[in-house]
């Protein structure tokens, strides 16, 4: 994630240089245009792993030139290797993408990126997937094998409740809350207005816990009650009386073997095989050692190839 932000700032950059001088004015003082993208080059704090395991401090502008080279190296050895992704592939993914998670484009898009932008990852991020599973098979007995295999502990979600709670520190507190509930005000309006747990702000609201996760008297209480119902006060402490009400009850459900999650399923298990036979890193980096790669900035072409750039291929 860290990467597709710092390749951002290349982009920032060129939108920059489309306005005018000025970037930030500041009670009337005014940033450059080239201020702000010296000091975004610059930016101290940011930082990559290295082959060994190690952090070191990259500057975003050094960063940024490292993912553009990784990306159109990816892009280039993917290409060579008949695997470039077509742009109907491309848009078949982003047609998944929304689909299952509707507004995340318009999320993207209300960053100032563009749609092509988001296109473009996607492409980087289908090559990559491509050069990984590159000559791998997965059939459909091996999906349903995996499914099985998980089902209980990844695609079940045990029992839980939805709860709301009132804490109180004295017993004349929960007569107080008791007459209130027992004059009809709803459990949550008495919350907001009596509870002492930070909770109150939302009306009480505790949120949908698996039962298991309760703790042993709370869980006791709880497991008998039905949608609506409102346990007795429990001692949550020294100084705490805590009262439940069980907003829903959610049963175990176990998500079905659909389209969506044979193809999750199916993606999984190629990268788990290609992790054994197509070695993408060695491959871009190789790629790297032989390219001719040219950058502007003397300062960064010096530091790329001091810090960055390793040519040797294996």
């Amino acid at each position: 994630m860290k990467s597709i932000l710092l390749a951002a700032f290349a982009l920032a950059a060129a939108f920059v240089q489309a306005q005018g001088d000025t970037m930030i004015e500041i009670n009337g003082e005014k940033v450059s245009r080239n201020d702000y993208v010296r000091r975004m080059e610059y930016l101290p704090g940011i930082g990559k792993a290295t082959r060994d395991g190690n952090f070191v401090e990259v500057f975003p502008g050094l960063a940024t030139i490292d993912y553009l080279i990784n990306e159109r190296l990816t892009l280039q050895v993917a290409k060579e290797r008949g695997v470039e992704p077509s742009n109907a592939e491309i848009d078949t993914e982003l047609a998944m993408i929304q689909r299952r998670e509707p507004g995340l484009l318009d999320r993207y898009l209300a960053t100032g990126r563009t749609k092509e932008e988001y296109r473009a990852v996607i492409r980087y991020n289908l090559a990559q997937f491509k050069l990984q599973t590159e000559g791998i098979l997965v059939t459909d007995t091996e999906i349903k094998n995996l499914y099985d295999l998980a089902k209980d502990v990844r695609f079940t979600r045990p029992p839980m409740v939805r709860l709301r709670v009132i804490a109180v520190n004295s017993e004349a507190e929960t007569k107080e809350v008791d007459a209130e509930l027992k004059a009809g005000k709803t459990f949550a309006a008495t919350a907001a207005l009596l509870s002492k747990d930070v909770t109150s702000r939302s009306g009480g609201m505790y949120g949908d816990i698996p039962l298991d996760q309760l703790s042993a008297n709370v869980k006791d209480a709880v497991s008998k009650l039905k949608k609506g119902d409102t346990t007795a006060w429990l001692k949550s402490s020294d100084t705490l009386l805590v009262k439940f009400f069980v907003e829903e009850v959610i049963p175990r459900t176990t998500r079905p073997l659909d389209a969506d999650l044979k193809e999750d399923l199916r993606r999984e298990l190629m990268v788990r095989k290609g992790a054994s036979k197509n070695d993408v890193t060695k491959l871009v980096r190789e790629a790297r050692g032989k390219a001719n790669i040219k950058i502007a900035s003397p300062e960064f072409e010096k530091a790329y190839k001091d810090s960055i750039l390793d040519k040797k291929p294996g």
